[in-house]
């Protein structure tokens, strides 16, 4: 009896170790963004983009996963305009570490026109375990970034005219990348959108991320 006794308990705490990195289900078409979350000039586009790409990556739906109150996650995807698309998922765990999954698709999202060796299959999928120290670091970021209450969009600068009076048309960069990072805790969910970012808080702290993932890309 002792050691059937001894048996169970060996197993229950294997599987309670590995419960806390059980990648979660994915659900058949999620929705990955709140409706309407995207300024509306873009919105179908911007969210048919990103949601192709998450796809192909095979992550799941962080929005999707808000009624689980007990997720913390984040997670940065890079959708450069020459390169291909990568994504950094960090989820953190009961005890203090957390869980890096890296993933990246043989796709080049950004172009027009894509290669015909695009298959949109993976070509890295990749999980590793950081610390406590390291997952402290990243919220302490977080927190400097005051990312909770950061605009999903950045806010676009007042027209500008000519000499003539005729509005100047903002052309969007095509040599560049969006940077887009989620977050949910408790039940919210948050996501923010810039494009190439500079060297600030918010570049920073998605490299981070990077370097937790071991991703060898130069970000622009």
């Amino acid at each position: 009896m002792k050691t059937i006794a001894l048996l169970v308990g060996v197993l229950a705490a294997t599987f309670s170790s590995q419960s806390q990195t059980m990648e979660p289900s994915p659900a058949p078409n999620p929705q990955y963004f709140p409706s309407g979350v995207f300024d509306t000039s873009t919105q179908s586009f911007n969210n048919r983009w990103y949601s192709g790409t998450l796809s192909a990556l095979q992550e799941p739906s962080l929005f999707a996963l808000r009624n689980d109150k007990s997720i913390q996650a984040y997670r940065f995807l890079w959708l450069p305009s020459f390169h291909r698309p990568i994504s950094v998922r960090l989820t953190i765990n009961a005890d203090g570490t957390g869980a890096i999954v890296t993933r990246s698709v043989d796709s080049h999202a950004g172009l027009l026109t894509k290669p015909a060796s695009d298959t949109g299959k993976l070509i890295q999928d990749a999980t590793s375990v950081i610390d406590e120290v390291q997952v402290k670091e990243a919220l302490a970021q977080l927190q400097r970034l005051t990312f909770w209450s950061m605009p999903t969009e950045e806010e676009q600068a007042v027209p500008q005219s000519d000499s003539a009076g005729r509005p100047v048309v903002r052309m969007v960069g095509l040599d560049g990348a969006r940077w887009i990072l989620e977050g949910l805790r408790g039940g919210e969910y948050h996501v923010v959108d810039r494009w190439s970012p500079h060297d600030n808080a918010y570049s920073q702290l998605c490299k981070y991320l990077f370097r937790l993932g071991k991703v060898e890309a130069t970000l622009y």
